[in-house]
């Protein structure tokens, strides 16, 4: 490897050279917010994983964009990572690498920022604890495949894309090393305990070097051809490399790469290893890939450091994508799928992150049906048809179970106010009978789900993608890259693949044409096979369908989402996702509103991000053996000026050079890392009439990068949680007559500001660190705040398990004196602060009081535009003897229920007996789990009575207490969205007068101390299984309250549209009839005499669904700040 030269402050150079220059296409990194997943998981394929020295800390690295960072021994996500990011694969992560102490993380990819064409390609460099992104490193040729960091921490290298590899020194980032000489993409590279380094190229090579980066040895593979990971064992005598195409491990000698033959590979007869590790003593060999072992991608294991027995540990349902071996044993996998699996030293499965994304593979045929008027979709969940669901954008609910025109049918009739029984899609005598009184008040006369029937309820077949037609012969089109129409080539782009394919209706706009998904596009073609559009999407289609009015055009795409376009040019519409674990969903236009289900409004948000351009232009590739190689010019140098005259574009240097006399030298200034160099080139033309060559290819160059913001989209509730805009999308097909529709309906959209210019606060906890152990109460906690806008930071709130800490000090709250000048509160000595320096960010320090006890501390800021991001941080109590319930907490309750309103056509049955009922299942807890429960039951209460009720919450409840709320009854939203529950005097025509605004409800709960549970009981239909009503939407209240800054654990009896019902049979309304079942005992599921948070959400899901027969669907939403903890004991 040829060692990189030493720097020179300046370089003089005068050559006859010969001068190349290249298109220049740079751009800038989108500067807009730009809307991105966010599940707590990532949502495309994990590339590469890296552990510290301890095994604690685990980095992922993935096609999502995102680094993660984990702690290995509970799985909990630390923090993620975000670059700066931009269109198609800017920004896909193929490299981690984590230096041995845990303090700062790398990673690379597809990462050319501001770059476009050849080369150019970046390193960035992340403080592990902060989050902050320290450093870029520019100038790579190619993409970074790999990262590896040496066992002391002082080099880094880069296995890429073309070109070889590169070695870094990681105090000032400086490139030590190179090695271009290879005939291939190099994938992986390692190094051993004493420094040296091995490089695997699909050239068919491995590569040795030693501590200064010499090469040493140079060998082919010893068995096939493409060699992928190698890995030394911990001796270093031993080198095993894992192949693309075999299920083969070849051993190299770990002193001069001979072979040394191969561990035991009979049977292995598919797929490949690709990936291999050894364990930490060096004892056995791990390796995997894409071998399949009885349907699953097992960790193939060999004893005797490869030369012993094989073995299997547990398959995964998807290809194994990096292997690492855990210090204190085990072994950590990634997974194509995504997800990580922890395995410990006899092969059991201890911990895994699932996947939380829809497998959208195989959505074909049956597998994605959908109504036609594009607004109910079925769709497995899992791989094809696995795991079917119905999404209503009517209703604005999630069905599951398989779905089929009975099904249709009840829900309809069940709509009406006809009662079909279970919802179950069986034709039973109750469905029966409700068709029939319903053809009856029709006046349809007897007779079955006919024609007239169909056309009066709403059915219309869910129906599969068409891909034969009469004229249209498509074939070659499932995973191919030559897909043809009628026997003529359909146009691609190179090694484009076609996956799915949807013919259009009969007779739309009088050409049926066809829509075909890939790997990059979605393409419409007409019947003659030419392309009317085509739009890119954010990963691979999976499935396409075309709606039978012609109107709309939905795929199933590879990042989870559904999306919505507009068939007749291709414009998004809507997208749609859903988390597989909780079920819950959001769905959002293009420009950011959205409707959302309980908890939904987490997982999608707003990535901002923070790089400039920088003036000049960037040294992207030198042509070897030209006069700029020559001349000293390197990949990565900033060419700032020529003669003095600034370069910012292509017409400046092309200026530059051909405005100087021939013979005469140039002179370039230059910035290579932290120095400014100068070259002398003098140009040479070999035709006399044509231009100068350089050659180099230059480009646009990055100055600055800061790790990008992110803001889920619950940041901006007020302003874009907009139900009637998304659901107008596809009654107009237009965002912004979808926007006019919902305002003439009455719903407030407000006038239109940009995300950019709105932002909340954002807060980092420096110090103590995830983990992190304590010893005495008083605790200093460093911070970093910064408001991207300027805007004053007004509050900072510190949350203790997610709920305040009423023993804080120090700095609490920012007071806004009347100068609009930020000053720091009175106790805590921190000086004033221009708004440009908190849009870069403000370090501080709170002194807090701690609970002696494991804990997570999480800070809130908030400004005028709302509240941060929650930053959290576990940590551990070791001074001894911990709090833990040496002083039980007490139970408060405050439980209200209104059945008799002075409005006689608003009563309720059950509604206070509901409130009592629960009241005496609290009222039991007392002597068990709390020392004393205390309730309060209003029995109808007016608005007086409930905001008593509220202030007695308020004065009672500590920090060491838990407060409940129940409250039952009829709840309604004005036509502004804002929500009411209605008391005892409510007139529906003067609310603001009569009825309780949720704003009192949600002031007093986010102030108690204590842990806060609200039971919300208020979408009553008003009829026993009756007649219907509109129902008030509850969504927003319910994912406010559960917000990080008001941390309540909201239970809901019903979710979107549906009502709560009641029955005599039952002696209560469903929600609380499994209510206090749950609480007497029926939801212990683990059989320890305790009932927490998640195993009664669990009971009560199912329960109620088993009462009402599928009709009512409750809800639990927990703040992301909050565990699962009990909330009651068996007595």
């Amino acid at each position: 490897m040829r060692r990189a030269p030493g720097i020179r402050r300046t370089l003089s150079t005068l050559l006859v050279v010969f001068v190349c220059l290249a298109p220049l296409h740079g751009q800038a990194l989108p500067t807009e917010p730009m809307l991105r997943l966010e599940t707590g998981m990532h949502t495309a394929q994990i590339r590469r994983m890296a552990l510290d020295t301890t095994g604690r800390s685990l980095v992922t690295a993935s096609d999502d964009k995102t680094l993660r960072l984990w702690s290995v021994d509970d799985g909990r996500l630390v923090r993620t990572l975000r670059i700066p990011i931009g269109p198609g694969n800017e920004g896909r992560l193929y490299a981690a690498a984590l230096s041995p102490d845990g303090r700062w993380i790398a990673t690379g990819g597809a990462t050319q920022a501001v770059t476009e064409g050849p080369g150019n390609y970046h390193i960035y460099v992340f403080d592990a604890a902060s989050g902050e992104l320290r450093r870029h490193v520019a100038g790579l040729p190619s993409v970074v495949n790999h990262l590896c960091v040496s066992a002391d921490g002082r080099h880094l290298a880069a296995s890429l894309g073309a070109e070889g590899i590169r070695v870094f020194a990681t105090d000032d980032w400086r490139q030590v090393a190179a090695d271009r000489d290879y005939g291939d993409a190099s994938h992986w590279c390692d190094f051993d305990r004493d420094g040296r380094l091995v490089a695997s190229s699909l050239d068919g090579q491995l590569r040795l070097y030693d501590q200064r980066f010499e090469l040493i040895a140079r060998q082919p593979v010893a068995t096939g051809s493409l060699p992928f990971a190698v890995a030394f064992s911990p001796d270093a005598a031993t080198i095993a490399v894992g192949l693309a195409d075999q299920a083969v491990v070849a051993l190299h000698s770990g002193a001069n790469l001979n072979p040394l033959g191969q561990p035991d590979s009979r049977g292995l007869d598919n797929g490949d290893l690709s990936k291999v590790a050894w364990s930490a003593d060096g004892r056995r060999l791990f390796a995997g890939g894409r071998f399949q072992r009885r349907g699953t991608f097992p960790v193939v294991v060999w004893e005797q450091a490869g030369q012993g027995k094989r073995h299997f540990w547990s398959g995964t349902d998807n290809s194994l994508t990096d292997l690492r071996a855990l210090p204190q044993g085990g072994l950590i996998a990634g997974t194509d799928d995504p997800a990580w699996l922890r395995f410990d030293t006899t092969g059991q499965l201890i911990r895994q992150r699932h996947p939380v994304a829809p497998d959208m593979r195989d959505k074909l045929g049956e597998h994605f049906r959908l109504s036609a008027d594009g607004r109910r979709v079925v769709v497995g969940l899992g791989y094809g048809g696995e795991r079917s669901i119905l999404f209503d954008l009517d209703s604005r609910r999630l069905f599951e179970g398989d779905i089929n025109e009975t099904w249709l049918l009840q829900q309809e009739l069940d709509e009406a106010g006809f009662d079909p029984g279970a919802i179950d899609g069986q034709m039973g005598p109750n469905t029966r009978q409700a068709l029939s009184d319903w053809r009856r008040q029709q006046g349809l006369g007897p007779g079955g789900l006919d024609a007239a029937a169909r056309v009066g309820l709403g059915i219309t077949p869910l129906a599969p993608p068409l891909t034969r037609a009469a004229g249209l012969n498509v074939t070659q089109w499932k995973n191919s890259q030559h897909p043809r129409l009628n026997g003529k080539p359909l146009p691609l782009a190179p090694y484009e693949t076609a996956r799915a394919l949807a013919i259009g209706p009969d007779g739309h706009a009088g050409d049926r044409g066809l829509l075909l998904g890939t790997a990059w596009y979605l393409r419409r073609f007409d019947q003659a096979g030419n392309l009317l559009w085509q739009v890119p999407t954010p990963d691979t289609v999976w499935g396409v369908n075309i709606s039978a009015d012609g109107r709309l055009a939905v795929a199933a795409l590879g990042d989870g989402t559904l999306r919505w376009y507009r068939y007749a040019d291709g414009v998004e519409l809507l997208s749609l996702f859903v988390h597989t674990g909780t079920l819950e969903w959001v769905l959002w236009t293009p420009n950011g509103y959205y409707d959302a289900s309980p908890g939904g409004d987490r997982l999608v948000g707003w990535h901002l991000n923070r790089a400039e351009r920088a003036d000049g232009l960037a040294v992207q590739h030198v042509v070897p053996g030209s006069a700029a190689e020559a001349a000293g010019l390197l990949a990565g140098d900033l060419i700032e000026s020529i003669d003095g005259v600034a370069i910012v574009s292509k017409a400046d240097l092309v200026a530059a050079i051909r405005q100087k006399p021939a013979g005469q030298s140039l002179r370039f200034n230059i910035v290579r890392g932290d120095d400014y160099l100068y070259l002398d080139v003098l140009p040479q033309r070999p035709d006399p009439n044509g231009p100068p060559r350089l050659g180099t290819v230059v480009g646009a160059a990055l100055a600055r990068a800061n790790a990008s913001d992110f803001y889920p989209v619950n940041s901006f509730r007020e302003r874009f949680y907009r139900p009637q805009v998304v659901t107008g999308m596809l009654d107009t097909l237009d965002e912004g007559q979808a926007i006019a529709q919902a305002a003439r309906r009455g719903e407030r959209v407000q006038a239109e500001q940009t995300v950019a210019k709105s932002l909340p606060p954002l807060i980092t906890i420096l110090s103590p660190g995830d983990g992190e152990r304590f010893s005495q109460a008083q605790t200093r906690v460093r911070y970093r705040v910064k408001s991207p806008g300027g805007e004053p930071v007004q509050q900072i709130q510190v949350l203790v398990d997610g709920r305040p800490l009423s023993t804080q000090r120090g700095l609490q709250r920012i007071v806004q004196p009347t100068d609009s000048t930020p000053s720091a509160g009175a106790d805590t000595g921190a000086s004033q602060t221009a708004s440009s320096d908190l849009a870069l960010g403000q370090e501080g320090v709170l002194e807090l009081d701690l609970p002696l006890r494991d804990l997570s501390l999480t800070l809130v800021a908030e400004n005028r535009f709302g509240a941060s991001p929650p930053d959290t941080v576990n940590l551990r109590w070791e001074g001894g003897q911990t709090e833990g319930f040496v002083i039980q907490p007490k139970l408060y309750a405050l439980v209200a229920g209104v059945s008799d309103y002075r409005n006689d056509a608003l009563d309720l049955q059950f509604a206070y007996k509901d409130a009592e009922d629960f009241a005496t299942a609290l009222k039991a807890q007392s002597g068990g789990l709390y020392r004393d429960v205390v309730v309060r039951v209003l029995e109808n209460p007016d608005s007086d009575g409930l905001l008593d009720g509220l202030d007695w919450l308020r004065d009672e409840v500590t920090s060491h207490d838990v407060a409940v709320l129940f409250i039952s009854g009829h709840g309604v939203n004005d036509p502004d969205g804002n929500y009411y529950y209605l008391t005892q005097e409510a007139d529906t025509e003067r609310l603001s007068r009569t009825a309780v605004p949720y704003f009192h409800v949600q002031q007093t709960l986010s102030a108690l101390p204590g842990k806060v549970l609200a039971f919300i009981d208020t979408c009553h239909s008003g009829n026993i299984m009756g007649a219907r009503r509109s129902v008030a939407n509850i969504t927003p209240i319910i994912n406010d309250l559960a917000s990080a800054e008001n941390g309540v654990v909201v239970f809901a009896s019903s979710t979107g549209n549906q009502y709560s019902l009641e029955n005599p049979e039952w002696g209560n309304g469903a929600f609380t009839k499994a209510l206090v079942e749950g609480i007497n005992g029926k939801a212990d599921y683990t059989h320890d005499g305790k009932i927490t948070i998640n195993q009664l959400d669990l009971y009560l899901s199912e329960r109620v669904k088993e009462l009402t027969g599928n009709k009512q669907t409750p809800t639990t939403t927990k703040p992301q700040t909050v565990s699962d903890f009990p909330i009651a004991v068996l007595r």
